[in-house]
């Protein structure tokens, strides 16, 4: 799946979920870029959900300030008890940030966001590392917006996990479809401008006796019509195919945690 259209598949989950708990709990590990030690900033609620990721350079109470403020940025709420282990940076960053908030220090009660480092390991053992720290954190960030999706938690009886499973699958339905739409319109939207361009230019002449630069957009709109028409009908063909082959398919059951 390529990295730009998995971020905005990754925002599309986030958008139809239900809110996240009111209990986060941070951690850090380090990632190795170009044989460069980088910091990877992850939090997760009391439920497992990835909250967000960030990656850094330095480990320092500045970094982990900005990795609050992105936090309250994407989630925009406050929450009610932070649970970190007991590197001092978060310390600094949540009496500049989050002063009023309940803050616990443990290396015990952090399980939770140890855990969920697991799966990202694994994708950078598959991948032989990362090229750069700015391919890390566009990686990184779709993937744990994605990954989750399609791996509910393992304390589910087999009736709950294929309810939950259908309700998931249903919910990437919705958003591919509605994903191929917008990507298919906005293509058939510059194919009818570029035609409506070269047919205007036609008509008055002006392509053979107007200045150079209306000459050249005229061969340019030639050029880009001839170049998309073909990709395009083929994309719409197979989009509609797509459609038509799961339109039976719907959004059955509903779930307090998943939403459609």
């Amino acid at each position: 799946m390529p990295i730009s259209y998995g971020q905005t598949y990754a925002n599309q989950l986030r958008r139809r979920r239900a809110r996240p708990g009111d209990k986060w709990h941070l951690d850090e590990v380090f990632i190795k870029i170009n044989s460069k030690i980088h910091y990877l900033w992850r939090a997760v609620d009391q439920h497992g959900n990835v909250l967000d990721i960030l990656v850094t350079s330095r480990r320092d109470a500045r970094a982990a300030t900005r990795f609050f403020r992105k936090l309250l940025t994407g989630l925009e709420y406050v929450p009610r008890v932070l649970v970190t282990d007991k590197l001092a940076s978060y310390g600094a960053a949540r009496r500049r940030v989050l002063r009023s908030v309940e803050h616990r220090r443990s290396k015990y009660l952090n399980n939770r966001a140890k855990n969920s480092h697991q799966p990202p390991r694994a994708r950078e053992r598959a991948m032989k590392r990362f090229a750069s720290a700015g391919h890390a954190q566009r990686f990184l960030s779709a993937f744990s917006g994605i990954s989750p999706h399609f791996r509910p938690r393992h304390r589910l009886g087999a009736q709950d996990y294929r309810s939950e499973m259908t309700i998931r699958f249903a919910t990437d339905l919705v958003i591919v479809r509605t994903t191929a739409c917008g990507v298919v319109a906005a293509g058939w939207a510059v194919v009818v401008v570029l035609a409506l361009l070269h047919w205007g230019m036609r008509k008055t002449g002006m392509s053979r006796s107007g200045p150079m630069m209306v000459t050249l957009a005229t061969r340019a709109s030639t050029s880009a019509l001839v170049w998309l028409w073909v990709p395009l009908v083929t994309i719409s063909a197979m989009w509609l195919a797509i459609w038509v082959r799961t339109a039976g398919s719907g959004v059955v059951g509903s779930s307090s945690r998943v939403r459609v």
